[in-house]
């Protein structure tokens, strides 16, 4: 299934009502509630069908991670992500600097980069960027990337969820409520760009593995 792009909370509930639309009008459309409690940790009231939810949500986040769209948008996060791995290795090699393992930079709460690797080599890049005078710099740039690698997750994760809650919503009082918890159940794991040696790559939660 493809998604449009999402905006505004009136955008998502405009979405979410024309989806459940689709699939009030037709009683045997699978996955549609027809009663049962709502399982622990979504809004009570709301029918959903028997269904381990923690499954469905892996499912639909793959299942939104392989539309033509999301596959066109991790295409381009590899490609921009390979291509700074080597910019990076071949800055850091003329600068003298090498490197025992890989290296891992994330955005860390209030937008500063975190570096994880074993002191010896955190220190080395640490060291680097601070000398770093290009413009714009590295540690700008690893930052800017991985903050667009999150923003992709996120919207994998509204698609994911506005699947579920167009789905298995038992009215449409109820489908912005399950849209909701749907999205607090989800992983949200910071994106990480990983430098080893042969190039740069990332992983954020709904990343496929392989793209034809």
């Amino acid at each position: 299934m493809n998604f449009p792009g999402l905006g505004s909370g009136a955008a998502v509930s405009a979405y979410l009502s024309s989806l459940l639309a689709r699939t009030s009008g037709d009683p045997a459309s699978p996955g549609v509630a027809t009663g049962g409690p709502a399982p622990p940790g979504l809004p009570g009231g709301i029918k959903v069908a028997e269904h381990p939810m923690k499954a469905a949500s892996d499912a639909a986040l793959q299942k939104a991670a392989k539309g033509a769209q999301a596959m066109a948008g991790q295409r381009q996060l590899d490609a921009k992500a390979t291509a700074l791995g080597r910019e990076l290795q071949a800055a850091m090699k003329a600068a003298g600097v090498t490197l025992g393992s890989p290296v891992s930079f994330s955005v860390a709460a209030g937008g500063k980069l975190a570096i994880q690797a074993p002191a010896q080599d955190a220190d080395r890049v640490t060291a680097f960027l601070e000398q770093d005078a290009g413009e714009p710099g590295f540690r700008a740039r690893i930052a800017a990337l991985t903050q667009e690698a999150d923003a992709h997750a996120q919207t994998l994760r509204q698609h994911a969820a506005i699947s579920q809650a167009a789905r298995y919503a038992a009215n449409a009082s109820g489908v912005l409520s399950l849209y909701g918890a749907l999205m607090q159940r989800q992983e949200a794991t910071p994106a990480v760009f990983m430098l080893s040696a042969g190039s740069g790559s990332l992983s954020y939660p709904g990343m496929l593995q392989s793209i034809a």
